[in-house]
């Protein structure tokens, strides 16, 4: 009975990317200068899509295993562009652990075995020089 319960508990804890995650994710980029925020439209992109956002607001973007590329544009800032690194999740790292091949195969051809930063703050080249 108790290696049963350490099994399912396991199972639960270790989990599938796939039952636990979902193949979306919200990001919040903050643009700032000098420590001050520079609100503006930006580009998210990757193999998934593209998805157009003021950065005051949070976006919705389809998760992978590429890097996501954001290029903001207009503002005191002018125009810039930097990645958003894509890394496996906690419970991809269990399916390998745990459950072998199959559900890692599984969560990395749905894009859920990988996530991005949740929030992003971003200080463009041009502010140490401003």
């Amino acid at each position: 009975m108790k290696s049963l319960l350490l099994g399912v508990v396991g199972f639960f804890l270790v989990g599938c990317a796939t039952l636990l995650s979902g193949t979306d994710q919200v990001i919040q980029i903050t643009p700032v200068c000098r420590g001050i925020r520079m609100p503006t439209t930006c580009v998210a992109s990757n193999d998934k899509g593209r998805w157009v956002f003021e950065t005051s607001n949070g976006v919705q973007i389809k998760k992978s295993a590429d890097d996501l590329t954001i290029t903001c544009q207009g503002g005191l800032l002018g125009n810039y562009s930097f990645k958003a690194i894509s890394t496996a999740t906690l419970p991809m790292w269990g399916n390998i652990i745990a459950g072998g091949g199959i559900g890692a195969i599984v969560d990395m051809q749905s894009s859920t075995a990988f996530a991005y930063p949740s929030t992003i703050v971003y200080e463009p080249a041009i502010c140490k020089f401003v």
